[in-house]
């Protein structure tokens, strides 16, 4: 398959799965695609094509990002803009549009070929200690089922354009800015040896973190701006065309009208705020709680803008809980689960990993994995112990055990055991599933292949001469087999779609494995000795296996953190709309919302049922609708 066949199917792929995440990303109670209208123009001093000729007052409607775009950049754009002022909204749209405007094009291959595929990511995911390129291949592989070959010709022909949010995180809360420079001359190092290396960034406004934006090289910045009133007038009147919504709105529209409405704006001027309002109407909110009560009028914006950011997304959550009500999860679960889950978050991106990513099969390595790690090597060895002990406890005259040759293989066995358990617990393997196409394009395959081959054979006419026929050959059909299982495994996240997949796969794939080489290591110390010995044999074998693997660690990992089904609770939040799905990984609907839940360093004391945040969980919980469904349509 040449390179412009591999990234026709990617961006085929992309179009279907961006489209859903932007309906998600800006919709309200239903999926829709109108996002509030926010401008940006470009940086000062920076002139584009059309104000040269007179014709643009250089103010552009985010919706026309994708003209802008490949009409008035070389192909590198920073976008900046405050927090919560649609820069995620604003890269969608463009990923969208591109990949519309590539399909459409596709009827001409040296057209087509021309356009780079765009690919979304977070660069709090990556340490700059490795080269962007590399990075850039994980992403394809881990993501978007690429292989390792696929992913780096791509990367290398520049048929990737790389979307990359979040620059402002790369650097930690505490650094001093070497991380971020040193991010920012990997970034440069790629672009200069790129095939006309493109590239689009956002980042927060301020001042450290548009010095690093300034530091692209020949990188065309636009700025978002602010909501003005007359924008969040409109969209409110859109999203309420009819009479009686309009009026429960009144108050707000008059204030935003008034010489008074910045103090509003500032707490509903954002996209997502306003998405969130939205929310809190259809779900029965009175809009008239969203204006500033006279003390805070008095007192400054802060704890007005607090109260309302609270109110809002406290009722976003509860909203989603009654339309996507669940027996098991309450409105007070939810909202204390999501507040765990940003401390995971938090603490990941303190310690140089994705600070926006969930992946099922790394949740261990939070703050915890120290003694996630331990416990898994401990009790996937005490199993293997106790299976041998429990066989070895039968008299030497019930087991079959005469001579030092037979005791001599009962404690190579055990030391195997231990060897062989804590080599696998301690490289934290990803999830794997058997493909056998790896044998013809792996040579590390191969090698462990062929070395098998040789142990087995090895081993068959050894054992043969000591044991006899039947055990040489059940033992040599088992090392071959775990020979073979090892050599075929890849890692199942760069092969499947969805978080929970890898997880699952990765679980049949090593209940499979152990059944099958705990049979006839079963089989040939029951034929030698006598059943008994062949079950525990079997057993400490196959179960053993299962134990190593990484669906197991995943397990361990809830078992000593959460202690529920965290996979089918974070599906139910992305069902909810809570949360959303990139590839392998679930991320929070919107980075104010996981701000919002994330809580201070250090975490306070939980809350206590009398305070404000507990009072209006379960105000919003016990609401009814205020309207019909038919009514949130609108």
């Amino acid at each position: 398959m040449s390179i412009h066949e591999i990234a026709d199917n990617l961006a085929l792929k992309l179009i279907r799965e961006q489209q859903r995440r932007l309906s998600e990303l800006i919709g309200t109670n239903v999926p829709e695609s109108n996002p509030a209208l926010v401008r940006f123009k470009p940086a000062k001093g920076r002139k584009t094509q059309l104000a040269e000729k007179g014709e643009s007052h250089e103010l552009y409607d985010v919706r026309n990002i994708t003209q802008f775009y490949l009409e008035e950049t070389n192909g590198r754009l920073a976008i900046v803009g405050g927090a919560g002022s649609g820069k995620t909204v604003c890269a969608m749209l463009l990923i969208v549009g591109l990949l519309k405007s590539r399909t459409i094009r596709s009827s001409d291959p040296n057209d087509a070929a021309s356009a780079p595929v765009p690919i979304f990511a977070s660069l709090t995911g990556w340490d700059a200690e490795e080269p962007f390129e590399a990075w850039l291949s994980e992403i394809l592989v881990h993501r978007h089922g690429l292989s390792r070959d696929q992913a780096d010709s791509l990367v290398a022909a520049g048929a990737i354009l790389p979307v990359l949010d979040d620059l402002d995180s790369i650097e930690p809360q505490n650094g001093d800015g070497s991380r971020g420079r040193k991010a920012v001359r990997l970034i440069n190092k790629y672009l200069g040896s790129a095939l006309d290396g493109k590239i689009v960034v956002m980042c927060r406004s301020g001042g450290r973190h548009e010095r690093l934006v300034a530091e692209i090289r020949h990188a065309h910045q636009v700025v978002l701006q602010p909501l003005a009133a007359m924008t969040v007038r409109t969209y409110i009147e859109d999203q309420c065309p009819d009479p009686l919504s309009q009026d429960d709105w009144k108050p707000v529209l008059q204030k935003l009208r008034g010489k008074a409405g910045n103090q509003v704006l500032e707490a509903l001027g954002t996209p997502w705020r306003l998405t969130a309002a939205m929310t809190y109407y259809r779900n029965g909110g009175d809009p008239s709680q969203l204006l500033p009560s006279a003390q805070e009028r008095g007192s400054g914006a802060a704890a007005y803008v607090s109260r309302v950011k609270e109110t809002l997304f406290i009722s976003f959550v509860n909203a989603r809980v009654q339309l996507y009500s669940n027996r098991k999860y309450t409105a007070t679960f939810v909202s204390t689960q999501l507040g765990v889950l940003a401390k995971h978050l938090d603490f990941m991106s303190r310690n140089s990993a994705s600070g926006t990513d969930i992946v099922l099969h790394e949740w261990w390595e939070g703050a915890e994995r120290k003694l996630i790690r331990r416990q898994h090597i401990w009790l996937t060895y005490a199993f293997a112990a106790v299976a041998l002990t429990s066989a070895v406890r039968f008299d030497a005259a019930h087991v079959g055990l005469s001579g030092w040759r037979d005791y001599t293989a009962v404690l190579a066995t055990i030391f195997m055991f231990r060897f062989a358990i804590v080599a696998a617990v301690q490289r934290d393997q990803p999830p794997v599933i058997a493909r056998l196409s790896s044998l013809r394009h792996s040579r590390k395959a191969r090698t462990i292949l062929f070395t098998g081959i040789a142990g087995a054979i090895f081993i068959g006419v050894s054992g043969a001469i000591a044991y006899g026929f039947v055990y040489a050959t059940a033992l040599s059909l088992a090392v071959l087999a775990a020979a073979f299982l090892v050599a075929v495994r890849v890692p199942s996240d760069a092969l499947v779609a969805g978080p929970l997949e890898p997880i699952r796969r990765d679980f049949w794939y090593n209940v499979l494995s152990g059944l099958a080489i705990g049979t006839m290591l079963g089989l040939a110390y029951a034929k030698t000795y006598n059943p008994v010995w062949g079950i525990f044999i079997g057993a400490a074998n196959g179960i053993g296996w299962l134990l190593a693997s990484s669906s197991c660690r995943y397990a361990f990992a809830l078992a000593f953190t959460v202690r529920y089904r965290l996979g089918a609770f974070l599906n139910w939040a992305h069902t909810a709309g809570i949360m959303r799905v990139s590839g392998v990984s679930y991320q929070f609907r919107h980075a104010e919302l996981q701000e919002f839940h994330t809580p201070p360093v250090p975490v306070t004391p939980k809350q206590t049922p009398g305070s404000r945040r507990a009072r209006l969980v379960s105000l919003f919980a016990s609401r009814s609708f205020r309207q019909e469904r038919s009514h949130a349509d609108v």
